[in-house]
């Protein structure tokens, strides 16, 4: 009787985890979700190439949007981040010094904001606790890199995000 017992509360501690019932949804509730910056057909406007829905199932601050080959462009993926809390000031300060040598300035979004040519992100510290990025990793069909136009496009993405955050 006792096993029984006992595997009744494992089954029910395991059911109640797998639902999200508890403590877990309640926190749940409270964190962003990095699929709701952005649509599709922004994407789609933005970098001039046709973008599917977004996915946050690599991580749960982390949305990825596949962007489809076009007859001058290979397939490529855009991604945004978001993350709230005290860590998120800090977060941008250790963005902006990994970055030191390949940043520029961005004005016009959060409290500061710059662009990283290298990986085709915009960084913008919204307030004290919040940051978010957008970036997006372009190719022409013999997949080098396009970077042409790509800090404009990316800094549109991130007042649409920004709007959102």
């Amino acid at each position: 009787m006792r096993t029984v017992a006992a595997l009744a509360l494992v089954a029910t501690v395991v059911i109640t985890g797998a639902s999200g019932v508890g403590v877990a949804t309640a926190g749940a509730a409270t964190k962003p979700d990095p699929c709701k910056l952005l649509k599709v057909d922004e994407i789609t406007a933005a970098l001039d190439q046709p973008a599917g829905p977004g996915s946050n199932d690599l991580a749960p601050t982390v949305c990825q949007w596949s962007l489809f080959a076009t007859a001058d462009r290979g397939a490529g993926l855009a991604n945004a981040f978001v993350e709230r809390g005290r860590r998120a000031a800090r977060d941008y300060a250790t963005a902006r010094e990994f970055n030191a040598g390949d940043r520029e300035r961005v004005g016009g979004l959060g409290r500061k904001a710059f662009f990283t040519p290298s990986t085709g992100t915009v960084f913008v510290l919204e307030d004290g606790t919040t940051m978010f990025y957008v970036q997006a990793n372009t190719y022409s069909p013999d997949k080098t890199r396009v970077t042409t136009g790509l800090r404009g496009a990316l800094v549109e993405l991130a007042k649409q995000a920004e709007a959102r955050v």
